[in-house]
Parts: structure tokens; C-alpha cells; sequence
């Protein structure tokens, strides 16, 4: 038998793979708020790269997406996350690119280039 409730209380769903940050929570999606750390790293610009890992299930699509719609000004999706409450951020749009690599094949460097191109 599945659970629904804590202590009375309804619990929310998971996100599903792959779920973009306007589904989860105009899904009523459970979101754990990653953006004081996502306001971390923003603000500390010094550091040109950054390797994001974790295993499986552990929500690196969806920081990825929580990045694209932060940098693409969506300021409606952060109304009750922590940086649209707490910082001030202006949410000025600012370019994303976004390369997927599901699909490369990358047995060489000259193979991870063309699929780059």
C-alpha cells in the first residue's frame, strides 16, 4: 500500500526525471530549494567551471533547468523560492546555452568536438 499522508498531512510527489522547474512547481511537485546555493555561486564569479555531479535521482537536471530559468529572467518562478525572497536578485535575462550530452558519442576527442559543433 502506497503512503499519502505524514501525521494527517498529504505528502507531495516527487519530481520526475527530467522535470523541468515550471512543472514541478506549478505541479505541486515536492522542490527542495536549491537556491542559496545557486545564489553562492552566482555571486562568487571568480571560478570559470564548475563540475556538477551525484548520482542518479539526485537533481542535477532539474538545478540545471533552475539555473536556465534564473538567467532567463523568469522572475515569476522564484516567488517563493529562497533568492526571490531573501536576496534581492534583479533577474536581469542574461544568455544560456545549453549543450545536452545524453546523446554523444564521445569514444574520442575529435567525436566529443563534432558533436559540440
Amino acid at each position: 500500500m502506497k503512503k499519502t499522508s505524514v501525521r494527517g498531512k498529504k505528502l507531495k510527489r516527487l519530481p520526475g526525471t527530467r522535470q523541468r522547474l515550471q512543472a514541478v512547481i506549478s505541479g505541486g511537485r515536492l522542490y527542495a530549494d536549491k537556491t542559496p546555493y545557486i545564489h553562492s555561486m552566482v555571486k562568487n564569479r571568480g571560478r570559470r567551471c564548475l563540475f556538477l555531479s551525484g548520482p542518479g535521482r539526485f537533481g542535477k537536471t532539474l538545478l540545471l533547468d533552475t539555473l536556465n530559468e534564473l538567467f532567463s529572467g523568469r522572475r515569476h518562478l522564484f516567488e517563493n523560492p529562497w533568492i526571490g525572497r531573501e536576496t534581492g536578485y534583479d533577474f536581469r535575462p542574461h544568455p544560456v546555452i545549453r549543450l545536452f550530452m545524453n546523446y554523444a558519442v564521445t569514444g574520442s576527442p575529435e567525436q566529443l568536438e563534432n558533436h559540440i559543433i
